[in-house]
């Protein structure tokens, strides 16, 4: 799911694109994207707050468990807000 949005997104990146040296598809959504299992998933959001995002917000498709889903959002998200490095929020 990722993939798809950030090949939606890559043309009005470009600038960031050129920058980070991105030369593909799956390079973007390391660089841009925070993916995977909640560990993953958290050691991704502190990546991206770490390289200067103020913050992340969770949206689009999440899943064939939203409710699981939303849940571990929330859980990265608490952890994340409790860590003050950036806000992590989650949009429906």
């Amino acid at each position: 799911m990722a993939r798809r949005h950030i090949e939606a997104f890559l043309p009005y990146i470009q600038p960031m694109v050129d920058f980070y040296g991105v030369s593909d598809l799956e390079s973007a959504v390391r660089a841009f994207c925070a993916v995977g299992d909640e560990a993953e998933l958290a050691d991704g959001c502190q990546r991206l707050f770490a390289a200067g995002a103020k913050r992340i917000t969770f949206s689009g498709s999440l899943g064939p468990d939203r409710d699981e889903a939303i849940a571990i959002l929330a859980r990265v998200a608490n952890r994340l807000g409790n860590s003050r490095r950036g806000v992590a929020t989650i949009l429906p």
